[in-house]
C-alpha cells in the first residue's frame, strides 16, 4: 500500500520492559528476599505455590482464576496442598467475590490477595512461585506471561487468545482449553508434580533469553 520493500520490513514481537529487573536465580541476597516473602505470607516449606499477576476487577470475567480456586479446592480434598497467590490491585466487590469462592471451596487459608505489588518486588514474587497460573480467554498478549518465564517460571495458560504468542515453548509453558474444567484439573495436577528447582528455572530463563 505504501510502496515499502518487504525485505526492509521486520516485525519485532512484544518483549520485556527494558527496565524490568531480571533475577539472578543464584544470588543469595535475592534468595534471602524470597525466603523473607515466604515467611511474610506464612507459606510452609515444600508447599506448592501458584501465582498470577493481573487486574482483579468485578467487570472482568475472562481471567478464570475463580475456576482455578474451585479446582484447587477439589484437589485439596484429594491431598494436594497448594497456595494460590493473586497479585494485583483489586476492587472491593471482586475481593469479596474471590473470598467467597475460596471459602466455599475450602481454600480460604490457601488464597492470598496481595493487592498492588511494587515494581521492585514483582520479580521476587515470581521467584518464590513454582508456576504462573492464569488460564484466561481474552488476553491480547499478556506481558506478565513473558515476565514470569523470564524469571524461570513455568506457565499454565489458555490456548484461546494472545497468550499463545507469549508462551515461548512447551518447555516453558502448558497451554490448555480454559473452558474445559477437566483439562484445567489435569494440568494443575501435572504442574504440581514438576520439580521447580533452580536448575529447571534457569533452563526456562535461558530458553526465553534465546528467543
Amino acid at each position: 500500500r505504501h510502496s515499502f520493500q518487504p525485505e526492509k520490513i521486520k516485525v519485532i514481537t512484544n518483549g520485556l520492559d527494558p527496565f524490568f529487573e531480571l533475577p539472578d536465580l543464584n544470588n543469595q541476597e535475592q534468595l534471602d528476599k524470597v525466603e523473607k516473602l515466604r515467611r511474610k505470607y506464612n507459606i510452609r516449606q515444600g508447599q506448592k505455590i501458584f501465582l498470577a499477576l493481573t487486574r482483579l476487577r468485578i467487570t472482568e470475567k475472562n481471567k478464570n482464576y475463580d475456576k482455578v480456586i474451585k479446582i484447587l479446592g477439589e484437589l485439596k480434598k484429594e491431598g494436594l496442598q497448594a497456595t494460590y497467590i493473586l497479585c494485583g490491585k483489586f476492587d472491593q466487590e471482586e475481593h469479596d467475590r474471590i473470598v467467597g469462592i475460596a471459602t466455599k471451596a475450602g481454600m480460604n487459608e490457601n488464597i492470598i490477595l496481595t493487592g498492588f505489588v511494587e515494581d521492585d518486588e514483582i520479580s521476587i514474587h515470581y521467584q518464590m512461585a513454582d508456576s504462573f497460573v492464569l488460564p484466561s480467554t481474552k488476553e491480547g498478549f499478556g506481558l506478565a506471561f513473558i515476565e514470569a518465564q523470564a524469571c524461570g517460571l513455568h506457565v499454565l495458560a489458555g490456548n484461546k487468545d494472545g497468550t499463545t504468542s507469549a508462551v515461548v515453548s512447551n518447555k516453558c509453558g502448558t497451554l490448555i482449553d480454559p473452558n474445559d474444567s477437566k483439562d484445567l484439573k489435569e494440568a494443575l495436577i501435572k504442574i504440581s508434580k514438576r520439580q521447580s528447582d533452580l536448575t529447571e528455572k534457569a533452563g526456562i530463563q535461558k530458553v526465553v533469553e534465546q528467543n
